[in-house]
C-alpha cells in the first residue's frame, strides 16, 4: 500500500477545520506529544459533531492496518450517501476511494503527523465525482501508547469554487489548490 502524504495546510482554513486543528492541539499534553484518546470528547464540539470521525487504528498481522470507523456523523452520512459508523474502510469505500483514504491513514500513523486534503469524489459511487470535500485527520495515542486513533473532520463547501485557491485540477482525486507541494511540513506550525 502505497502512503500518501498530507497536503500543506492552508492558509485560511474552513473555520470548523481550524477549530479541530487547534482544539487537538490544546490536548496535546506537550509540543512533541500527541493527546490521548480519553482527551478528545466529541461533545466538546458538539455543534459540528455531525461533521466530526473518530476512526480506530486496527493492527492485523494478515491485512496488515485497518481502520473501522467508531464515529462518522450524520451529515457525512447525508453527504456521501453511505453510513461510516461501525464499518471498515473497505466496507464503506469503492476500491479507488478505500485505497486512497488507506494510504492517508497509514501515513498518519507511520509519521504521526496531521493530514489534510481537499478530494473531490464521493465514497461508494462512481458518479459522485462532483462532490468535494475538505478533509483534517489527526492522530491520537490508546491504550497501547501507539497511534491506536484517528479523530478528524469533513467539511464541504457549498460550490467548489469557494474552496479558497480552487483550481480544479486533480490528480488522484486530490484537488491541487494552488499551492506548492513541495513546501515545508504542513504540520509543523
Amino acid at each position: 500500500m502505497v502512503n500518501l502524504p498530507s497536503t500543506p495546510y492552508p492558509d485560511n482554513p474552513h473555520p470548523d477545520i481550524e477549530r479541530v486543528r487547534v482544539y487537538w492541539e490544546e490536548r496535546c499534553p506537550a509540543p512533541d506529544r500527541l493527546p490521548h484518546l480519553s482527551d478528545i470528547q466529541l461533545m466538546d464540539l458538539y455543534d459540528i459533531a455531525d461533521h466530526l470521525l473518530l476512526a480506530d487504528v486496527i493492527r492485523d498481522d494478515d491485512k496488515g492496518l485497518r481502520y473501522f470507523w467508531r464515529y462518522g456523523g450524520t451529515a457525512l452520512r447525508d453527504f456521501f450517501g453511505a453510513e461510516l459508523t461501525g464499518k471498515f474502510i473497505h466496507e464503506a469505500y469503492s476500491d479507488d476511494a478505500a485505497k486512497a483514504v488507506q494510504g492517508a491513514y497509514n501515513w498518519i500513523v507511520e509519521t504521526g503527523r496531521r493530514h489534510y486534503w481537499i478530494r473531490r469524489g464521493g465514497l461508494m459511487q462512481p458518479d459522485q465525482r462532483h462532490l468535494v470535500y475538505e478533509r483534517y485527520i489527526c492522530p491520537v495515542i490508546g491504550d497501547s501508547g501507539g497511534i491506536d486513533h484517528l479523530f478528524g473532520i469533513i467539511v464541504y463547501p457549498e460550490r467548489p469554487a469557494s474552496v479558497a485557491g480552487f483550481t480544479g485540477q486533480e490528480s488522484s482525486g486530490l484537488i491541487e489548490v494552488g499551492v506548492d507541494f513541495n513546501t515545508s511540513d504542513p504540520n509543523e506550525e
